[in-house]
């Protein structure tokens, strides 16, 4: 297995929560420097689904001075930690920062945002504009849909709607020829 072919086995055992492939993949993986951090990064992952964040948060620090890795991966790393805590605010927080700093945020990074937007809806407004910084259409897709959900249940949004589509009758009614 290849360092790239560990991380993507890392990223996606964290992202469908799967403690048990992140230990196995932390203790399977070669003891060499080139694998240092994605073990590091796959018990990290672990101690975060057993809600144990100073560890998990811990690890990943130790990770990142086995083999420091770009500002980038680190923000998506540190984020993805957050997600697994249950913390999906800081998580888009996170990425958002990192975006907002110049680091280009990987599709690890992008797929944290997206599954953080999706867990915590009403954070709709930081997710758009972490969404639009990292330029993640799906994201963007995502925060919209919660937007209109956290919107949808106020009295002004359903009469802004009522006058679009009543508007929208006249004029078509006002330009079909007589």
């Amino acid at each position: 297995m290849t360092v790239a072919g560990a991380r993507h086995a890392v990223n996606t055992a964290a992202l469908a929560r799967d403690r048990l492939a992140l230990v196995a993949l932390g203790a399977s993986l070669p003891a060499t420097t080139a694998y240092a951090y994605e073990r590091h990064r796959a018990r990290a992952y672990a101690r975060a689904l057993e809600d144990s964040g100073d560890a998990a948060l811990g690890e990943l620090a130790i990770a990142a001075a086995a083999m420091p890795p770009s500002a980038a991966v680190l923000a998506a790393d540190g984020a993805a930690v957050h997600l697994l805590l249950g913390d999906p605010a800081r998580s888009i927080t996170s990425i958002a920062l990192a975006a907002r700093n110049d680091a280009q945020v990987d599709d690890f990074g992008r797929d944290v945002l997206l599954a953080a937007t999706r867990e915590a809806p009403s954070e709709w407004r930081g997710a758009a504009q972490a969404a639009a910084l990292v330029r993640h259409p799906r994201a963007a897709l995502v925060a919209l849909g919660a937007a209109f959900n956290a919107m949808g249940d106020r009295k002004a949004y359903r009469i802004a709607v009522a006058t679009a589509a009543l508007v929208t009758a006249l004029f078509a009614l006002l330009a079909l020829p007589t």
